[in-house]
């Protein structure tokens, strides 16, 4: 039985790429019915490329509309119509749709209760999300979404995804995945979803993290503060990825970033491990799985 894939998920975290990633498998419909590609301006960090998520959709399977994909919440009514129109049409394969529905436990309930073949899939930034800051910073700050404010507006901002929205995306799921999972390993997807892969796509993706400047991060080689705000969020997402394992109590963690941003500001460490051990050191964080 074909069967729907809903990538459930907030905004700005590239999760239209692991969409296109999904669909490109052989065992998804990929048809290109329309244009693939989107841009949007950031009048801070650049133009962000992203992706047309009715790129192969088919005029006629228009219950797909901008409430599905843009509510927060996915009605019963709303999903056994979208299995129903996906049943209907004529092909063989799955789809793989995107959704910034949040009732991911409802959505899970209401595809048992009506034996309907969706599955949910869940989006988190993850342990190493700090090599997507510019794309997520070009999506998240522009015209259509946030005005920028201060720096540590940013890294607050930044700070409460990767402690507060991870955890909330966790919660209820068929899969899930990490950024890096469908940015930088995305036969992995395809593991893990136990689908037939796309041997080629990994040449679609390095195209997607270097036109969203995305493709160059590396371990940083010092800790000096930067004053273009994407280079600073990129060392403090790294900082807080790396120093963080052994935190697992919310104000912990908002405890650690918070301090991360003001020795930063201090500017007065230059190793960034020396940078991460002092932050724990201050705060008593044990050192066993340090970095």
């Amino acid at each position: 039985m074909k069967e729907i894939y809903l990538v459930c998920t907030r905004s700005a975290i590239t999760a239209s790429a692991l969409t296109y990633v999904i669909n490109s498998s052989p065992d998804f419909y990929n048809m290109s019915h329309n244009n693939l590609w989107l841009e949007e301006h950031s009048e801070w960090f650049g133009k962000a490329h992203i992706i047309n998520d009715w790129w192969n959709l088919h005029d006629s399977f228009n219950v797909y509309n901008y409430d599905i994909r843009n509510n927060i919440v996915l009605s019963e009514q709303n999903l056994i119509a979208l299995a129903e129109a996906w049943r209907t049409f004529p092909t063989t394969k799955n789809i793989c749709l995107f959704t910034h529905a949040r009732n991911t436990g409802d959505i899970m309930m209401y595809a048992k209760r009506n034996n309907l073949p969706v599955k949910v899939i869940t989006t988190i930034m993850g342990k190493d999300s700090h090599h997507f800051v510019n794309a997520f910073l070009r999506r998240e700050y522009n015209d259509e979404m946030n005005d920028l404010e201060s720096n540590h507006r940013v890294w607050e901002y930044m700070y409460n995804q990767l402690i507060t929205q991870d955890s909330i995306w966790q919660q209820h799921y068929d899969y899930c995945f990490q950024m890096s999972d469908w940015l930088h390993k995305p036969q992995s997807v395809y593991t893990k979803l136990n689908v037939e892969a796309c041997p080629d796509i990994g040449q679609w993706v390095e195209q997607y993290l270097r036109w969203n400047d995305s493709n160059d991060f590396v371990t940083p080689v010092n800790a000096k503060r930067n004053d273009l705000i994407a280079r600073r969020m990129e060392f403090l997402s790294w900082a807080y990825n790396n120093g963080s394992v052994n935190l697992h109590r919310t104000e912990q963690q908002v405890a650690f970033a918070e301090l991360l941003f003001k020795m930063y500001e201090e500017n007065q460490i230059y190793s960034p491990i020396e940078f991460i051990n002092t932050a724990q050191k201050t705060l008593g964080i044990d050192l066993t799985n340090n970095v």
